[in-house]
């Protein structure tokens, strides 16, 4: 039986209520995102209705832990490593997603760099969608640590200036509250950077 996930509930397992000025933080970035996300929504309406050409695509992009809330799902809050090196955990769920606006009129490799998954399963299991077509992904262990996750996406038969969904499933997922920690959140994954295209 598929049982939809509350909307609500979803949003609040994704804010950070561990003090007052966390949960304002999180509240103010979840807002942000929305806005974002908005805004590109009134772009692409203007350009539709004022029959404009659409805008040329980028034949690479890369997105960091501190770009996801304008183009990711399935995402908590930023944090930062002792480093001062941004990244974020993925959950509740398994899977989260990135929609980029990408050229693919011929193929283009991805890799999607992640510092570890939260719970004990083998990073190889990570899957992969585009646009609902599942991709063949490699994950190795990176020289720097952590993993990389690589595959291709293919080309696009049709030209056009819609935007690619590109969705990752964990194999598992794990709560910090099972090993006794005071933290509610479902984790997958860390994430650390999403590069699309030949980047240099």
């Amino acid at each position: 039986m598929d049982l939809q996930i509350d909307p609500v509930l979803q949003v609040l397992k994704q804010l950070d209520r561990s003090s007052p000025d966390r949960l304002l933080r999180s509240i103010a970035a979840e807002l942000a995102r929305l806005r974002a996300a908005l805004a590109r929504c009134e772009d692409r309406l203007a350009a539709i209705e004022s029959e404009a050409p659409p805008p040329a695509m980028p034949d690479c992009v890369t997105v960091d832990a501190e770009d996801t809330p304008d183009c990711g799902q399935g995402f908590y809050q930023l944090e930062r490593n002792g480093e001062g090196i941004p990244m974020r955990w993925t959950g509740p769920n398994p899977e989260f997603a990135f929609e980029i606006a990408i050229d693919r009129a011929s193929a283009c490799p991805f890799a999607l760099h992640f510092l570890k998954l939260y719970a004990p399963a083998d990073p190889s299991d990570l899957r992969g969608t585009a646009d609902g077509a599942a991709l063949a992904i490699s994950v190795e262990e990176a020289a720097s640590g952590g993993f990389v996750a690589r595959g291709v996406l293919p080309a696009r038969a049709r030209a056009g200036a819609s935007l690619t969904t590109l969705r990752f499933t964990c194999p598992e997922v794990g709560s910090p509250r099972d090993e006794g920690f005071n933290d509610e959140r479902v984790l997958g994954l860390l994430f650390f950077r999403l590069e699309v295209g030949e980047v240099g």
